[in-house]
């Protein structure tokens, strides 16, 4: 399942995840409609500073989906990666979400929590 592929690309990789006002320059075509970009060389998922955090948490699984599937065209992975979040549990969506947070601006090496993140309603 794709959801458990990326949890486990984020889990077991170093990537730091960086919410960032500056996607220019990293020698990729971009736009101004760019809301972020993978570079694996460089272990960095850069996400454009001002997203919503349902916007930064898509664009964190659009990411990891190029990196997973990089012979996708973009059409493919936008398409997955719409299907994959709406179909996201409560759970799944905190996971991805912790990730791709705006608070700490730079994430390195963190460890996911589900008990911190996720409570179950009654």
């Amino acid at each position: 399942m794709l959801v458990e592929k990326l949890k486990k690309m984020l889990d077991e990789s170093s990537y730091d995840v960086v919410i960032t006002n500056k996607l220019t320059g990293c020698g990729r075509g971009h736009d101004r409609y760019t809301q972020g970009m993978i570079l694996p060389d460089q272990m960095r998922i850069l996400i454009k500073d001002g997203l919503s955090p349902e916007e930064r948490t898509k664009t964190l699984i659009h990411e990891l989906i190029h990196e997973s599937h990089p012979d996708w065209d973009e059409e493919a992975v936008e398409k997955n990666t719409q299907t994959l979040f709406e179909s996201l549990n409560d759970e799944d969506k905190g996971y991805f979400m912790f990730y791709a947070q705006e608070a700490a601006h730079t994430q390195t090496n963190l460890t996911w929590q589900p008990s911190l993140w996720f409570t179950p309603e009654n």
